[in-house]
């Protein structure tokens, strides 16, 4: 293969780049289209070359000492005579033999003078947790202070390429801008779909750099390319085998099996039990205990005859009965003796809460890969090391090493939640629980040694009591595998991500453009994109957006229009700031809809959007613009906020919501929010269903947080920050905003 042949030829020469020639015709055979160019080897082709090509032309030192041709003064530009040409060429052979005495010359690149228009930046790179990678954005000489690019994990698809231009700042440059007309989309996904497979065809390739790559309202030319290289001795045989099968690896089979046991034991055994509290052995045998737990619980721990009632076995061996799940709050020292125990046994799940492994550095690191291995080949799946445990309330499994009196538990309900820091999530359960929401599946799964959270997202995709997931993450692991298992599930349940760490560049990604713009985290971005996951900036958001996503219904279409009511205007205005960023629209409301406002409304509301029912209101205004507004065809969701502090609104005002309100999510039953006195009352008159999320804002001292609980308990996701609220409506949106429409 004439690539094959290339970049064989350059690293037999022991050089870490292609020249620009050997780079253009490169990408000439992957479809990526260039200027016109030739490699003259001296000056009498050069001569040949311009008049072949046509004056005027560009011309560059070809060395494969030189990086930054600029600024080694190795490159000539808008050269119109063949005069002009002889100087060029007199002057760049001066200059780099001035600034770089030792640089080979090994002739020079002549090509057209491509017209000037709109500079983008195309590029490639192998991110060590994502592997080959694709970046896109506005180019030239401003491009590292811009920073306007966008990041996807080849190979891209059209529409992934598509998505790729839409999420840059710039955008609105390629619809075309002022005097200037649209660019050529189609162009520009083919080329960045030609980038795509050249570094996915070839694992030599560890950087590609087309700045700036122009484009025109017909096509687009790479003006600049540089290709660096990688030692085809770096290429380790576990980069091979990603390279060919993407970072997938082996999995144990019937692995949704697997992970029902560990969810659902019928026995769980607890190594390291105590009987002293403090101990996180005590911690976890109370949890279980607490949680009522149906299964048999076995205390192992050689120091005593009995724990909180249980005979403490010496060993996992004197066990009468069978073991599902073994969970070790143990040494690290005093694992191999354990585990060894378990497979003699047939324990097919076990949760290692111990720390002491790779968070300490390469020693502990190897026997935590050991560990693993070895569990793996006997096929038992494990959770951590290095973690809180987990939590499935409705089994009534809770191997929770803080104990019931220290932290709250949330009920059963319908949310996942995986976290790589225990601390994140003590927060998140007991935000939950006295949040009133219900938890399906809680891992803490820490090092992740063997279980990571692709493993975790394609359980819960087939998991009948999860509907909505959220992870945390720290470090990332097998980047390529979590991608592939959010592609498989996005589609089908929502999924938030929080990732911190965001800072960390990659310290091997510096050699071009490309490189100084790359990051992990700036890929892993692309990443949660490209897979259809959404991404929250903080906890607050995070926590916004699966409450909303748990208690309301998304919105089917792009832009969604959102109605404003108000007792209070500030926050309002503050939200209205926000709705653009956040992929929303503030909705027309329909003749019909402002007329029924103006007609049905007290003199003293301002009818718009928002209404403003001012602070006179009473809870009869909100009911009636309530309707009015999530019945009007031109809204698609309805923003609710409520200055509770007001006294002309009534304190039974969330009772009569009772009477108006229904859980919108379309073919579920409500779930049982509604308690005693008027409220059950009013529950029994039937409810409206509008099929429309509807959020709502109060913020304030004790007495508005009595009645945050109450509306929330209707299943109105009450939120207190305008921030927040906004999270929650765009986590509601079928998708992030497009800005780029597909190619017909």
């Amino acid at each position: 293969m004439p690539g094959e042949a290339l970049i064989n030829e350059a690293l037999v020469k022991g050089r870490q780049s292609l020249t620009e020639p050997e780079a253009k015709e490169l990408c000439k055979l992957h479809g990526i289209p260039t200027t016109r160019f030739r490699h003259a080897r001296n000056k009498e082709e050069a001569f040949l070359y311009a008049e072949e090509i046509g004056y005027p032309v560009a011309i560059k030192v070809v060395s494969p000492d030189i990086i930054h041709k600029t600024e080694m003064g190795a490159i000539s530009l808008g050269i119109c005579s063949p005069e002009e040409l002889r100087k060029s060429l007199d002057a760049l052979i001066s200059n780099v033999r001035l600034r770089s005495p030792m640089a080979r010359i090994e002739g020079f690149l002549v090509e057209e003078m491509a017209e000037p228009s709109v500079e983008l930046i195309l590029g490639a790179l192998r991110d060590p947790h994502f592997g080959p990678s694709v970046m896109f954005g506005l180019g030239g000489i401003f491009v590292e202070a811009l920073g306007d690019v966008s990041f996807r994990v080849a190979p891209v698809s059209p529409q992934e390429a598509l998505d790729m231009m839409g999420e840059i700042r710039g955008s609105r440059i390629l619809k075309g801008f002022r005097d200037r007309g649209p660019l050529d989309l189609q162009a520009l996904s083919e080329a960045i779909q030609g980038v795509s497979r050249l570094i996915m065809e070839h694992p030599e390739i560890d950087q590609v750099d087309l700045n700036p790559l122009i484009a025109y309202s017909k096509g687009c030319k790479a003006v600049d390319a540089r290709i660096v290289l990688r030692s085809s001795s770096k290429l380790s045989p576990k980069e091979a085998f990603e390279v060919s099968e993407g970072f997938e690896e082996l999995q144990i089979p019937k692995a949704f099996e697997a992970l029902e046991r560990l969810f659902n034991p019928r026995s769980v055994a607890i190594f390291g039990a105590s009987p002293n509290p403090g101990r996180i052995g005590h911690g976890i045998i109370s949890s279980l205990m607490a949680s009522g737990f149906p299964g048999s619980i076995y205390a192992i721990n050689p120091k005593y005859s009995e724990i909180l009632g249980l005979r403490s076995y010496r060993n996992l061996m004197e066990i009468p009965g069978l073991v599902d799940l073994a969970v070790m709050a143990i040494p690290a020292s005093a694992l191999q003796r354990a585990i060894s125990e378990c497979i003699s046994k047939g324990v097919r799940s076990i949760v290692i809460i111990s720390g002491g492994f790779k968070e300490l550095g390469c020693a502990q690191a190897e026997l935590e890969f050991r560990i693993a291995e070895e569990l793996k080949r006997h096929g038992i799946r494990l959770i951590g090391p290095n973690c809180m445990g987990i939590l499935n309330p409705k089994a009534r499994l809770d191997v929770l090493f803080q104990p019931p009196e220290r932290m709250l538990r949330p009920k059963p309900g319908s949310i996942a939640f995986l976290t790589q820091s225990g601390t994140i999530g003590c927060v998140f359960l007991e935000w939950a629980a006295l949040e009133g929401l219900g938890v399906s599946k809680f891992v803490s799964y820490g090092n992740r040694a063997d279980i990571d959270e692709a493993d975790l997202i394609r359980y819960l995709g087939r998991d009948g009591e999860t509907e909505v997931i959220g992870i945390y993450i720290e470090g990332l692991g097998n980047g390529r595998k979590l991608l592939k298992a959010l592609k498989e599930l996005a589609p089908k349940k929502p999924i938030v991500v929080l990732k911190a760490g965001r800072t960390k560049e990659g310290s091997k990604v510096a050699r071009s453009h490309t490189g100084n713009l790359a990051g992990t985290y700036a890929i892993f971005k692309g990443a949660i994109r490209q897979g259809g996951a959404l991404e929250a900036h903080s906890l607050r958001e995070f926590f916004a957006m699966l409450k909303a996503l748990a208690l309301q219904p998304k919105v089917r279409k792009p832009k969604p229009r959102v109605a404003m009511l108000t007792n209070g205007a500030g926050p309002c205005v503050m939200v209205a700031d926000g709705l653009s960023e956040a992929g929303l629209s503030l909705a027309e409301l329909s003749r019909e809809a402002l007329d029924n406002l103006s007609k049905r409304l007290p003199s003293y509301c301002i009818v718009g959007n928002p209404v403003d029912l001012t602070g006179s209101a009473k809870a009869e205004d909100y009911l009636m613009a309530l309707d009015i507004l999530l019945s009007d065809p031109s809204v698609d969701m309805v923003l609710s906020f409520f200055v509770f502090q007001d006294p002309p609104l009534e304190e039974d005002v969330v009772e009569r919501f009772a009477g108006l309100w229904t859980r919108s999510r379309e073919g579920k039953e409500r779930e049982d929010y509604l308690k005693g006195g008027q409220m059950e009352k009013e529950k029994e008159k039937g409810k409206k269903t509008y099929g429309k999320p509807l959020l709502a804002w109060a913020s304030g001292g004790p007495f508005v947080a009595k009645e945050y609980k109450r509306l929330q308990a209707l299943g109105i996701p009450v939120f207190e920050t305008p921030e927040e609220i906004l999270a929650a409506a765009k986590a509601l949106t079928s998708s992030p905003e497009i800005i780029i429409e597909p190619l017909s």
